[in-house]
């Protein structure tokens, strides 16, 4: 895959970060440090300011070109986008413990974050 298309791909994984981390989660700080506090999530204040800084400082150093970063400094990031993506997963869309309304959604919203996952996965492959 050429460069330019390598990073588009990379860009449009990226989308649904980049809208959080400087859109959403900016603009609603204190609902969202509400909600992780609500799922016992221990210093969530520190946590929600180091989740918006992987959705927007790790997605820029992931859409820079593969000759301006070494894969030495790509591979942490892409592992804490998996690792961020599998517990958002699990602590937010767990759909075995939701209101029967609610599951489909959730079920969704999960299995994207798998697939999230899977993606991370293979631009790590490409970068080997």
């Amino acid at each position: 895959m050429n460069e330019f298309l390598h990073t588009i791909a990379i860009a449009m994984v990226l989308t649904v970060y980049l809208w959080s981390g400087l859109l959403f989660k900016p603009r609603n700080f204190k609902h969202v440090r509400q909600e992780l506090t609500g799922k016992g999530v221990p210093f969530a204040s520190a946590l929600l300011v180091g989740a918006i800084l992987l959705e927007t400082v790790g997605a820029v150093a992931l859409l820079l070109p593969k000759s301006w970063m070494e894969n030495d400094v790509r591979f942490p990031i892409i592992g804490m986008y998996i690792f961020y993506t599998g517990l958002a997963a699990i602590l937010f869309h767990a759909f075995w413990s939701s209101a029967p309304e609610e599951r489909i959604g959730q079920t969704v919203n999960f299995l994207k974050n798998v697939g999230l996952i899977g993606a991370f996965i293979l631009i790590g492959q490409s970068y080997q």
